[in-house]
């Protein structure tokens, strides 16, 4: 979907749609990620006046992050109460939240994530212009010296007579000791610019959201990355996410498709869990589940 329509009641009821058929798809838990808490309380509103909440309440137990953390135990327990009891759960959070980073769904607690959208920090937030703005000046700096270096060895060089070797940029860059010390400072300065650190911090989000459903070398689950511009611009975005994530995204077109492939990679995994059991018995062995899972872009 194009989160830019994110506020209207379409997009809102599409990803409703979605989750319902996942949460008719997927056995345990799934967690829903959205960038912000606005849109939460959106989707929480808009499910509630179009009763899609009582449909999926029908297939799962349907929570949602709670703002103040003295309210999150609650939350969690009956999250984790309802996947025990076989219900099965569902916990929409918002990226870089309490439920996003630093807690364990392992195993049936999350089969599913549903990431929605790619959360960039909020663009005019004083800190973030501020760092943005800082980074920038770094690499400004770091440019600057290295031309003045570059200057000012070459006509030392120059006048005593030293040997130069070309610079990619068209200058020279004598053989000197100083030159050498110059150049391995400004290769050791690792320093993203003010628009690829505002970048990192979004992916970092989804790496840390997206991990909540592998905790362990047999566990397994799958991942939903909704938004347009994983497929748009999938040569600029997918080098940004996790290894094990970026390969194994494949493109579906609707979503029945991708629920369609969820209900198979389920049926697989169920197949595959009871054939590691057998073997565990009979052998002591140990048969490794599809820790990668079924991704679906």
């Amino acid at each position: 979907g194009d989160y830019s329509h994110s506020e209207s009641a379409p997009y809102l009821d599409a990803l409703g749609a979605l989750l319902l058929r996942v949460c008719e798809a997927a056995p345990g838990g799934v967690l829903m990620f959205v960038p912000s808490y606005a849109l939460l309380e959106r989707l929480r509103t808009r499910w509630s006046a179009t009763k899609l909440d009582e449909m999926v309440g029908k297939e799962k137990s349907l929570t949602f992050e709670p703002r103040k953390s003295e309210e999150l135990a609650t939350t969690l327990r009956d999250f984790y109460d309802a996947v025990d009891d076989g219900v099965g759960a569902v916990l929409l959070g918002v990226f870089r939240g309490k439920v996003a980073e630093g807690l364990d769904f392992a195993d049936q607690y999350c089969r599913v994530v549903i990431a929605v959208g790619i959360p960039y920090p909020h663009a005019k937030n004083l800190q973030v212009l501020l760092k943005r703005q800082h980074n920038d000046k770094l690499i400004t700096d770091a440019r600057i010296s290295r031309l003045r270096a570059a200057s000012s060895g070459g006509a030392a060089a120059e006048s005593e007579g030293v040997k130069q070797a070309p610079l990619g940029g068209g200058g020279f860059m004598p053989h000197t000791q100083a030159a050498v010390e110059s150049k391995a400072e400004l290769a050791g300065l690792d320093i993203l610019s003010g628009g690829e650190w505002y970048a990192q911090q979004a992916y970092r989000a989804i790496n840390q959201a997206v991990g909540r459903c592998l905790r362990h070398r047999n566990d397994y689950g799958a991942v939903l990355l909704v938004d347009e511009r994983f497929r748009r611009d999938e040569a600029r975005v997918l080098p940004s996410l996790s290894r094990w994530v970026r390969s194994h995204v494949r493109h579906s077109g609707s979503a029945e498709e991708a629920t369609a492939e969820l209900r198979a990679f389920f049926a697989r995994m169920v197949v595959s869990s009871s054939l590691a059991a057998g073997l565990e018995g009979d052998a002591h062995g140990g048969l490794r589940g599809d820790a990668q899972g079924g991704l679906v872009g």
